[in-house]
């Protein structure tokens, strides 16, 4: 299986003529476990003519990754001696810095982005990945190109994975639970479908009740911190599935009910990460659904 298979037409145009024409940043946005960093890889290696298994040993790219589930100043600040070095050669782009899930960075690794941002250093690119764009601050966001990275049509993810020789009725079944989730379609046809099934049930039957029901729950289904964060998790993946239900089918009020979920469900999956009390996180969460 080849990574542009599991990305669709539109995706694949942007990035060729992106890698044709590069800007000074890029912002590559789309769901979880789209495939967004296996393609900030890709262009990477594109760019500066190197292998992709190579890309985060090169010595003229930087790869920033979150670390305890946030992107501190202290690693943005370690750029700006990067970023000033002089490189040698004469390519469009000689040096990159690749921001994996840039949406985590703290409000002051952002602001010191910025910096680098407005004052861009020659022959280089800054390359961003995120899931929740809208946590990054409005001037990081209108100082990058952004591409949206999607996936391709359900029917040609269900012929590359029965090519990779998974039964096309288990393949079709985990789309159902995982959405453009594809990492996630991909650990569901290694793993157990049924659990997955039974955590979409759960998450289906709090969507069900009212408020009340859902806060008496907690304590009784969702206090371990595992479990609440599957639940989060399976939350996040229902809510892509319906917005994009929602917006082919014009249903508009469904359309804004379920984009109010996955943002609620977003800050309760960061605050989850970030080791905060679980069941504070989870009354906000269903005050919230």
């Amino acid at each position: 299986m080849t990574d542009e298979q599991l990305l669709s037409e539109a995706t694949l145009r942007a990035v060729e003529q992106y890698v044709a024409n590069p800007t000074q940043a890029l912002l590559l946005s789309g769901p979880i476990g789209v495939g967004k960093a296996l393609l900030a890889k890709d262009i990477a290696a594109q760019l500066l003519g190197v292998d992709q298994n190579k890309v985060q040993e090169h010595a003229y790219i930087r790869w920033i990754e979150p670390v305890d589930s946030k992107i501190a100043i202290s690693a943005i600040r370690e750029l700006q001696h990067f970023m000033s070095r002089t490189v040698p050669g004469e390519g469009v782009v000689t040096r990159l810095v690749c921001i994996v899930n840039a949406d985590t960075m703290t409000r002051e690794a952002q602001n010191a982005l910025l910096k680098l941002l407005e004052e861009p250093a020659e022959r280089a690119t800054i390359v961003l990945t995120a899931s929740s764009p809208r946590q990054l601050l409005p001037t990081v966001r209108s100082r990058v190109q952004t591409i949206a990275v999607r996936p391709p049509a359900l029917s040609t993810i269900t012929d590359v994975f029965v090519q990779e020789g998974y039964d096309e009725t288990r393949v079709q079944r985990a789309q159902q639970l995982a959405g453009d989730n594809i990492e996630r379609l991909r650990e569901l046809l290694s793993d157990d479908v049924d659990t997955a099934a039974r955590d979409v049930e759960l998450v289906k039957s709090y969507l069900a009740v009212g408020q009340f029901e859902r806060l008496s729950r907690i304590d009784r289904e969702l206090k371990d911190k595992q479990v609440a964060m599957q639940f989060v998790k399976t939350l996040v993946t229902m809510a892509h599935s319906s917005i994009k239900y929602s917006v082919a089918h014009n249903a508009s009020q469904s359309l804004t009910r379920w984009q109010s979920i996955l943002e609620a469900a977003y800050i309760a999956r960061t605050a989850l990460s970030r080791n905060a009390n679980t069941k504070l996180v989870l009354t906000e969460l269903m005050l919230s659904l």
